[in-house]
């Protein structure tokens, strides 16, 4: 697989957010114990959408991140409105990095606690 600071850049991540985007990767790859790469392949490929999709949600859930919950939280909404929202095209690659961000903060895998 390429490099992922390469997969980043094509996926349209801006050199002065590669470092925040590549700890929020890591810091879900530690959380989910899943391979650094393929994290990092979903997150790229939702920024190169631009926008959340309803199977980005499933795939966040079967790897044990509450990625709903992180959004309603971070969105000041319903679940049941952040599914809405997603099914619309409606929440950004951006809005779902702030929610995971804010969701492992302080946790083991953001090198915190709770």
């Amino acid at each position: 697989m390429a490099d992922l600071h390469d997969m980043y850049r094509a996926a349209g991540v801006a050199p002065a957010k590669m470092e925040r985007f590549a700890r929020i990767v890591s810091s879900v790859a530690v959380a989910t114990a899943a391979d650094h790469e393929v994290i990092g392949a979903m997150f790229a490929w939702i920024k190169a959408l631009g926008a959340v999709r309803i199977s980005d949600l499933r795939d966040f859930i079967a790897l044990g991140l509450p990625v709903p919950t992180m959004l309603a939280q971070s969105l000041g909404v319903e679940v049941r409105e952040v599914i809405d929202s997603v099914a619309r095209g409606k929440v950004t690659a951006d809005q779902l990095l702030d929610a995971v961000e804010a969701g492992l903060s302080g946790t083991a895998a953001d090198g915190g606690a709770r």
